[in-house]
């Protein structure tokens, strides 16, 4: 911090720090994501605590998102991904909310060790300022000739300025942009289809009509389904294109010819028939659960299936596809149980998470069909960030 002559820059007491931080919890960037706000916290603490050789991404991503000890940062970007998510909260706090703070906190990139900033003092009277040299003027006789010339170059700067700005602009995109891209093309609204279920476990067995007396079993829509449903339509929003949403009986393959559909959640009743078309599927009809490869069975199975109605990992599938038989751009966002179509709708509406999956992907993946295999684990019921597995662009 600027400091005037002979002054020594006040020191920064554990109770600044916690003051600074309480506030920052409060603020309305953090109070709506308890991932960016149990981060900050947890790094800010160790810190204090004098722990800050212990801040690594490692230690993070067991301590603060519950990943395992075979944790390998690099197949999973999750601490990184929030890190870069963190930063953007505080410099939109510090922006607005909490601009007259007296002390900031500061994670720079490239590290997970928190700085202190007190915020910066004027620098002095409006004397010492330093005074702007004093203008001169030339009078000059107009010259129409050169003053032509003069105007062509200017305009032809423009036009260079706003060709490159365009330019930039195109590649710009995020893999997210170029991923719904197809769907975009079309200027038709592009439906967001949820299928109804019948409240059946894995095993077929229906529930006793004494537990459901007016059971029906085409009025059921599963919540993970409707939670993916919003995001989709969030994002297409976002995006300034037109959707509609049809749930249940609504939906009909007759109704999605010409026109690109994204299908939300695994059921054995409906879309499964366009699922078993690709190299990667969904198999839960019976034993063993998981994802089949070209229909053979995998190691990416659910061995507590259908045993457990709690699993504590899941699989999932993000497909977009263009469908010779309805002649449009489909999507499919599905996981074996309600925890995968959560984690798998993350992926698909997030920037980072979709760009951090197909950072690997060939040249040309844009106009391609395009397959994701995502390993998600549960955690207290709630889904963790997803496993990039297998990426499939044909």
């Amino acid at each position: 911090m600027p400091t005037s002559p002979g002054s020594e820059p006040k020191a920064v007491s554990g109770a600044d720090i916690r003051a600074a931080l309480d506030r920052v919890l409060h603020g309305q960037e953090f109070r709506s994501s308890k991932r960016c706000h149990d981060f900050l916290a947890y790094v800010v603490e160790n810190v204090l605590q004098g722990k800050c050789d212990t801040l690594k991404e490692r230690t993070i991503a067991i301590d603060v998102f519950g990943c395992g000890d075979d944790y390998d940062p690099g197949a999973n970007a999750i601490v990184r991904v929030r890190a870069s998510e963190l930063r953007k909260r505080l410099e939109r706090y510090y922006a607005h909310e909490g601009s007259e703070d007296p002390l900031r906190i500061v994670l720079s990139p490239g590290t997970y060790v928190p700085e202190f900033h007190a915020r910066d003092q004027n620098l002095g009277p409006e004397s010492e300022k330093p005074q702007a040299p004093p203008a001169t003027f030339w009078a000059k006789r107009f010259n129409p000739t050169l003053f032509r010339i003069r105007l062509a170059v200017a305009c032809l700067v423009v036009a260079a300025i706003a060709l490159v700005l365009v330019f930039t602009k195109l590649h710009r995109q995020t893999a997210l942009d170029r991923f719904w891209a197809p769907l975009m093309r079309s200027r038709a609204p592009i439906q967001i289809c949820v299928a109804s279920e019948p409240v059946y476990s894995l095993r077929h067995d229906p529930l006793s009509s004494k537990l459901l007396p007016e059971f029906a079993p085409d009025q059921y829509v599963p919540v993970s389904d409707v939670n993916a449903a919003t995001r989709v339509s969030a994002l297409l929003t976002r995006m300034r294109h037109s959707s509609s949403l049809r749930i249940g009986n609504r939906f009909t393959f007759d109704g999605i010819r010409d026109q690109p559909t994204v299908l939300l959640g695994y059921t054995y009743t409906r879309w499964s028939a366009l699922n078993n078309r690709l190299r990667y599927s969904i198999h839960a009809d019976d034993e063993p659960v998981g994802i089949l490869d070209y229909g053979k069975n995998t190691n990416w199975k659910l061995a507590t299936l259908p045993d457990s109605s709690s699993p504590t990992e899941d699989y999932a599938l993000v497909s977009r596809v263009f469908d010779s038989d309805t002649h449009a751009m489909l999507v499919e966002i599905a996981g074996i149980t309600r925890f995968g179509t959560e984690a798998a709708a993350e992926l698909a509406t997030n920037a980072e998470f979709m760009e951090e999956a197909l950072r690997r992907a060939h040249f040309g993946w844009e106009d391609k069909d395009v397959q994701i295999v995502l390993h998600v684990k549960v955690i207290d019921s709630t889904p963790s960030t997803p496993e990039v597995l297998a990426v499939h662009i044909w």
